[in-house]
């Protein structure tokens, strides 16, 4: 995904890669100082962009609680279930 760095062009790239996302999903882009907070606060720690391999965080951000998935999952067996799967937030 070299170069899509905005979230309607991660869209756009997932979609191209055949990987259908619910419009409830977020899509986070953002160099060092904007990345780095969310990174600390994950307690997920920074490094060289080249060293890293693919994350996905699933949860709801009122809840507080994300699963951490590193690789590339099957978006149908994983991804969507365990999105799905999450518990709504109370109102």
């Amino acid at each position: 995904m070299r170069g899509a760095t905005r979230p309607e062009a991660l869209d756009a790239e997932a979609e191209a890669l055949y990987l259908p996302a619910s419009p409830h999903w977020l899509w986070l882009t953002g160099g060092a100082r904007g990345t780095r907070p969310l990174l600390d606060l994950l307690r997920f720690p920074p490094g060289a962009i080249e060293d890293h391999d693919p994350v996905f965080l699933v949860g709801r951000p009122c809840r507080g609680r994300f699963t951490r998935i590193v690789g590339l999952p099957d978006p149908d067996d994983r991804l969507i279930a365990l999105a799905e799967a999450q518990p709504p937030c109370s109102g």
